[in-house]
């Protein structure tokens, strides 16, 4: 479901839904954490992702499961933290 088309502002394209529907409900892990450790946290988050018994759980409770990896949405939120200053100028000008 679309929320809004995406926006250009100074040059750079903005596509709300994209950020918003990705993003969910994400786990978080402190910044300094070893390398070792979080491809460990990332692999066993997908794989319980990929359960049968853990999809067959949720499934009966309705809960809908769209996991996305732990490196795309890194990505997602480098580009949110590098948003331009007039666009996140723009976005606080539409929220007050």
């Amino acid at each position: 479901m679309r929320v809004t088309e995406p926006q250009r502002f100074g040059g750079v394209t903005y596509d709300r839904n994209v950020h918003c529907e990705v993003i969910g409900h994400p786990f978080a892990a402190p910044a300094d954490l070893p390398p070792d450790r979080l491809r460990a946290l990332r692999a066993a988050f997908l794989s319980t992702m990929r359960d049968t018994e853990f999809l067959g759980e949720a499934h009966s409770l309705k809960i809908e499961i769209a996991p996305v990896d732990g490196a795309s949405l890194e990505r997602i939120v480098r580009e949110v933290i590098a948003t331009p200053p007039q666009v996140k100028a723009r976005g606080k000008q539409m929220l007050q």
